[in-house]
């Protein structure tokens, strides 16, 4: 006996492309920078399935070195704002990295939500959770 509903099965091509890490080694302010690129298309037509779904770039410093799962815009996690449909291509910096910081893993990444769910999006992986990567990492 069938309810009368109706499953629909649809893929649909990856949301983001992860671009890998940049490390900037000279002069003064060194830090690292993620690039992603942005396929609006795809995120339109995932915003079709789930309303609720939204994206932007978050960053924290992780000095405990555990797996985390930061709120963005709490507890020191910086969010940044932007109209993220009206860019293809997102770069994450975090510059000015102190040396006595080198070895501070340094979340900065993608983040989406879903009903109020979190999923970390970091060097081609993702999460409910990140490490993020401190700047002596990037450099090796």
């Amino acid at each position: 006996q069938g309810c009368g509903n109706k499953v629909v099965l649809e893929t649909i091509d990856a949301l983001f492309v992860s671009k890998g890490y940049s490390v900037k080694t000279f002069g003064d302010g060194v830090g690292i920078s993620q690039g992603y690129e942005v396929n609006t298309d795809a995120v339109k037509a995932y915003k079709a399935y789930a309303p609720s779904f939204d994206f932007g770039i978050i960053a924290y410093a992780n000095k405990g070195g555990e797996a985390v799962s930061p709120v963005p815009g709490k507890g020191g996690a910086i969010d940044v704002s932007f109209d993220n449909m009206a860019n293809d291509y997102i770069e994450v910096q975090i510059m000015g990295i102190p040396e006595n910081s080198y070895d501070v893993p340094v979340v900065f990444c993608i983040y989406t939500v879903v009903n109020g769910k979190y999923t970390y999006i970091s060097n081609g992986t993702e999460g409910e959770s990140v490490i993020g990567i401190s700047y002596n990492e990037a450099v090796k």
